[in-house]
């Protein structure tokens, strides 16, 4: 990457089954939490590689393996070439928070 972010990015909720939504510490915020977000890494990377990618970069959670389930919100069309939100569902296990640095 030449330095620069492109605008394009990703915000992924985690949740068990029953809802509990995981949220990372930041790093260089400490007190202040935050689902997994990042931004896309080449103009042609598709937002669901984005959102695999940044899940197991930020987490270590693989997002499409087996037990899990990676879902889009149904983003409205007009705003599907700018943003994405998906929703990874984790199997129901005790975690510890992440911390990340983003």
């Amino acid at each position: 990457m030449s330095g620069f972010k492109i605008p394009l990015s990703v915000l992924v909720v985690i949740h068990t089954p029953d809802l509990q939504v995981l949220l990372l510490e930041r790093a260089n915020a400490p007190g202040f939490w935050q689902s997994v977000t990042g931004s896309i890494d080449a103009v042609d990377e598709p937002l669901r590689d984005t959102a695999i990618r940044e899940v197991l970069e930020e987490t270590g959670i693989d997002a499409v393996a087996q037990g899990h389930a990676l879902s889009d919100w149904a983003t409205p069309t007009s705003l599907k070439s700018t943003s994405a939100g998906s929703t990874a569902t984790a199997p129901a296990s005790p975690t510890t928070p992440s911390t990340c640095s983003g």
